[in-house]
């Protein structure tokens, strides 16, 4: 499967499902925010080689991000950087281009 298992509540999702389920970049953390089709639940992550890190965003003097569960993601990658970044995995994109 090209895709990964949801750490909240263990569905199966494909590449494509799992970039229509983020829903915006959080620049200050170099993170992801979105929401699991399956169940609702609300996604922090970053990408890690390979992987999808769900975890929090706390301030400590300074937003941080806190990992607490790795998902294996083969081929997930982040592009760009500061406040303009995108996700690429296979031929999906998000954001998604524009018409």
């Amino acid at each position: 499967m090209s895709g990964l298992v949801t750490p909240c509540c263990r569905a199966e999702l494909s590449a494509e499902a799992f970039l229509k389920a983020v829903e915006g970049y959080v620049p200050a953390t170099s993170s992801f925010a979105g929401r699991c089709p399956a169940c609702g639940e609300f996604w922090e992550f970053q990408v890690r080689s390979g992987q999808a890190v769900f975890g929090y965003i706390y301030a400590a003097g300074s937003p941080h991000f806190e990992g607490m569960v790795d998902v294996a993601a083969r081929g997930l990658r982040a592009e760009g950087s500061g406040g303009t970044c995108g996700l690429m995995w296979g031929p999906f994109r998000w954001p998604a281009p524009g018409p």
